[in-house]
């Protein structure tokens, strides 16, 4: 077992600590060979977290799994969310209210996240599956376990609405990633997760 850090925008933390969220998906990022692009993967042939067999390079001797850069099956991912030193803990944005959070005095004193080391991480997921597919693939199930809110016209119970979950997520998708990346319909690392339970220290406010 392995462990490794993954970074949350503080709404998807939320959705973690809510229990809403158990599920994420990232980008594939394929080798840079002239050989890649023009493949068509499939994305059934995965084995301890590899989408695909092998790629092919010129002089053979570069073809090697492509390895899902977040881990396998079992790992743990600590995730680094933006936070702040508050005197002898750690405050995390995510339990603040957004009144609190656009206090001018308090503004500036947050770190991103990618600067939160280890020690400061109170929240743990263990990998509990991996696969890869297109992102527009993704279903009403899925799009609902990673975290989204249905805006406040819709009807959670109407049968006529076929794409209540996967609408928002394309919203959110679109904020993470840039106007237009739905419309790319990337191949991603679709993670499943399960957080680990353990004590932490949390200080809430608002």
């Amino acid at each position: 077992m392995k462990e490794r850090p993954i970074l949350f925008s503080t709404e998807m933390v939320k959705a973690i600590l809510d229990g809403r969220k158990t599920m994420t998906r990232r980008i594939v990022k394929f080798p840079s060979v002239p050989e890649w692009h023009d493949w068509d993967y499939d994305p059934y042939e995965i084995v301890e977290g590899w989408p695909y067999k092998h790629y092919e390079s010129k002089d053979k001797s570069n073809n090697s799994p492509l390895k899902c850069p977040f881990g396998t099956v079992g790992d743990i991912l600590w995730v680094r969310e933006t936070w702040a030193p508050a005197l002898d803990t750690i405050a995390y944005k995510a339990d603040f209210s957004e009144f609190l959070i656009n206090k001018p005095e308090n503004k500036g004193i947050w770190k991103p996240s990618i600067f939160m080391p280890r020690s400061a991480s109170r929240i743990s997921l263990r990998i509990a599956n991996i696969r890869v597919e297109r992102l527009n693939d993704i279903t009403e199930e899925d799009a609902k376990r990673e975290g989204v809110l249905l805006h406040r016209s819709i009807d959670p119970n109407d049968p006529n609405l076929t794409h209540k979950w996967r609408f928002p997520f394309c919203i959110l998708w679109e904020s993470i990633n840039g106007k237009g990346s739905w419309d790319q319909n990337p191949w991603v690392w679709v993670i499943s997760f399960e957080v680990v339970p353990g004590p932490h220290e949390i200080l809430k406010q608002g």
